[in-house]
């Protein structure tokens, strides 16, 4: 996280993904760049975020959880892995409450 608070600090500004499920919507999940978002903190710099948001809203389906977990995981460690997948749950659970 460190590096990543030089990195912003000299101006380079690494994004962060996030996805919100509808265009107007307030809530939004960082699907990476969790470590990135940390280190925007401690620089005290608004972080630069990516937003993923699809055409159609719709609930979020189990192929959509895979098409993303297929996207984002590609090379990553077991570790990463895990943490992608609970968030990717989390918000299927909650589509499902609120739809």
């Amino acid at each position: 996280m460190r590096d990543y608070a030089r990195r912003i600090r000299a101006g380079g500004l690494p994004a962060l993904i996030a996805l919100r499920p509808t265009p107007a919507g307030r809530v939004g999940y960082v699907l990476d760049g969790h470590h990135k978002l940390t280190a925007y903190q401690w620089a005290g710099v608004r972080p630069l975020i990516l937003w993923l948001t699809p055409q159609q809203p719709q609930p979020f389906r189990r192929e959509d959880r895979e098409r993303a977990r297929g996207a984002l995981l590609a090379g990553r460690a077991d570790r990463e892995r895990r943490s992608l997948d609970k968030v990717l749950a989390y918000i299927g659970d909650e589509a499902r409450r609120s739809a």
